[in-house]
């Protein structure tokens, strides 16, 4: 039980050599797969006070019987949520450090119930990334909240070696063909298309502050097209047609209305056609 307290905690993770952190809320681990809302009797941990008089107790009943020590184990399969992972590693040490950005809920600036703000307890080798809000506050779980127009949000790092760092995307899999992500490096100008298992390899100079944010993640809206009758589009053959805007070519995914790809298209002349729709609501 508690009292003025959030439904979050933060573990230090010597391997990664930074905090691990649950939120309860939504059930997240930041890293992935460390954390699964169960605290070992003999570990230290972290809660953060929201409010004066902040109080905790633990109580017998509250001993669950987990086998795997507190990290991930069982449980119902759940659909990928809308957010993605950010990893910030080198070849310099086996450290590492992770921010994860959530569309599902929250606003794009800080105090949302879901933020969990980046809390630094970490060796001195190594590395730091985070997210940062609208308001300019920096995340280890960026809240954002679901995305209705083209966004831009920054990431900033901060490293104490000087070498070449890689990011890693990961966990993206709920955002797939629901926004386009893109990551620009504002120092040397890059730009990279994400997808699930995107790296970016970039060299760091520890005398370079967090500030300004390095990079800045790209979301477009998703575009979203609602088909409720086959005669769509004046027609009676049940074909549904969406044509790009700007510089081509297009990669059309056609989706039910619960992500489930229908096809896929790649067009140079920016109109993409899907003929035999079964009535229903579908995404491009």
């Amino acid at each position: 039980s508690k009292t003025n307290v959030d439904d979050f905690y933060y573990v230090f993770d010597p391997v990664a050599g930074n905090n691990a952190s649950w939120d309860e809320g939504l059930g997240v681990s930041i890293p992935a797969l460390s954390l699964n809302g169960n605290i070992q009797s003999f570990q230290g941990f972290w809660v953060k006070a929201n409010a004066a008089a902040p109080t905790m107790s633990v109580e017998e009943g509250d001993k669950v019987l987990d086998l795997n020590g507190g990290g991930l184990f069982g449980g119902s399969e759940q659909g990928p949520q809308p957010m993605f992972r950010v990893e910030l590693s080198s070849g310099i040490n086996a450290f590492f450090d992770e921010t994860l950005i959530h569309f599902g809920t929250g606003a794009p600036a800080s105090g949302d119930a879901h933020d969990l703000v980046k809390f630094t307890f970490s060796h001195p080798d190594a590395p730091q990334i985070m997210s940062r809000t609208a308001d300019g506050a920096d995340m280890t779980l960026n809240a954002w909240g679901p995305i209705t127009t083209a966004t831009e949000i920054p990431v900033a790092i901060d490293v104490a070696i000087t070498g070449d760092y890689t990011l890693r995307i990961f966990d993206a899999m709920g955002l797939m063909g629901m926004s386009c992500l893109v990551l620009e490096d504002l120092f040397t100008g890059q730009s990279i298309a994400l997808s699930e298992g995107s790296t970016y390899t970039f060299p760091a100079d520890e005398a370079t502050p967090a500030e300004p944010a390095r990079f800045l993640v790209h979301a477009s809206a998703p575009v979203q097209y609602s088909y409720t009758d086959v005669a769509c589009n004046g027609g009676t053959t049940g074909m549904a047609s969406a044509l790009g805007e700007g510089t081509g070519p297009w990669d059309y995914t056609w989706m039910d209305e619960n992500g489930t790809v229908l096809l896929e298209q790649l067009q140079l002349n920016g109109t993409g056609q899907f003929t035999d729709l079964p009535a229903g609501d579908y995404q491009v």
